[in-house]
């Protein structure tokens, strides 16, 4: 027997899905529903998923996103373009009550700014999000631009902190290495398939094997000009500092998809849903394309790994790169790897890393 869902909406339906189209048209929402991404942006997926199933709704925000929600707190002027995203984003959430995750975005602010400015800053943030519909309504339809004042966030510190966010995230130090390693075959004079081919090896022989490490460097030394090489931004510039940021920035991205993929893996035993938002072109290619879900089997698997890699590399020469990374990963045991050996400890990837850094940054 069918079910009939009747919903009422807390706006009007045709903000919403005009809010819905505008978040499609930048790519703003990545799920793991499908490759193609349709049922992100179809409002009866949600309805569906929380009514039917009791399914709780979660998106893990980018820095990026948190520091539109921030502006906006603080009384900013938004541009158009960050007018129109965040407001199409708060209409979806709360139409939807999704719930936003900060952490990732929390510890990338704490590494430049220090453990109390993190604190206040999650105090902007959620004050953010707390605002009525409303308001958001209002800046979506360009009704507005700015927060009224009587709404702007003005408190200060008010409770004690007890966590320390300029502690890095585990996977920071894990990814680091890969991202330098990433920019240092980009910077080099080998032609785009001899770095790819070259960074597998390096993975295999000198380091550690990471599925989304090894998709973002797939997508990212790939020769195509689909914009993804802002993953990794100012890495030719001229200022050192510049370039250092930059490489910083991309190792967050890996994290936030990390991250992305372990809630995806939690996602079925808490009953949660999980998406993954950003406003960086970049990182949502990226993003896209690694997306898997624990409902694959592993044919399921490798048939979406080798999609990543064709897609990136064209058909042929993305298979040949497909096949190599298969053969690296089945002799993944072999006694003559460094992580197999007992001189892969942490003070040969210190090392590593600050080689690596150095090349790069010279």
């Amino acid at each position: 027997m069918e079910r009939l869902i009747v919903r009422k909406y807390p706006v009007d339906p045709a903000v919403v899905e005009k809010a819905l189209r505008i978040l499609k048209e930048y790519q703003i929402l990545i799920g793991s529903f499908d490759y193609s991404q349709e049922k992100t942006y179809d409002g009866n997926t949600y309805i569906l998923q929380s009514t039917l199933y009791e399914t709780e709704l979660s998106i893990l925000v980018d820095r990026n996103l948190f520091s539109f929600m921030k502006s906006f707190a603080l009384g900013i002027i938004l541009s158009e373009r960050k007018r129109i995203l965040l407001g199409a984003l708060m209409v979806v959430a709360i139409t939807y009550e999704m719930t936003f995750e900060p952490s990732v975005a929390i510890y990338e602010y704490a590494e430049k700014n220090g453990n109390t400015a993190a604190y206040q800053d999650i105090q902007i943030f959620y004050h953010a999000d707390n605002l009525p519909l409303e308001v958001y309504v209002d800046l979506f339809l360009g009704k507005l631009d700015r927060i009224p004042d009587s709404q702007c966030f003005k408190q200060h510190l008010s409770f004690s902190i007890e966590n320390d966010f300029t502690i890095p995230l585990k996977n920071w130090s894990f990814n680091y290495p890969l991202v330098l390693k990433i920019a240092q075959l980009e910077r080099s004079a080998l032609k785009p398939n001899q770095r790819m081919d070259a960074y597998l090896e390096w993975m295999w022989s000198d380091y550690l094997f990471s599925a989304v490490s090894t998709l973002f460097g797939v997508i990212y030394l790939s020769p195509g000009k689909c914009g993804h090489k802002g993953l990794i931004k100012d890495l030719f510039s001229s200022d050192q500092e510049k370039r250092l940021a930059g490489l910083h920035n991309a190792c967050w991205d890996l994290c936030l998809i990390q991250e992305w993929m372990k809630l995806l893996d939690e996602q079925k035993d808490q009953n949660k849903l999980w998406l993954l938002a950003s406003a960086d072109k970049a990182l949502s290619y990226a993003a896209r394309r690694i997306a898997t879900s624990q409902f694959f089997d592993q044919k399921q698997l490798d048939d979406m790994k080798s999609q990543i890699f064709t897609d990136a590399w064209g058909l042929d020469k993305g298979m040949v790169l497909f096949r190599q990374y298969q053969y690296l990963w089945g002799i993944i045991k072999s006694p003559e790897r460094k992580a197999n050996t007992s001189c892969f400890s942490r003070d040969y990837c210190e090392k590593l890393t600050m080689q690596l850094e150095s090349e790069v940054l010279s």
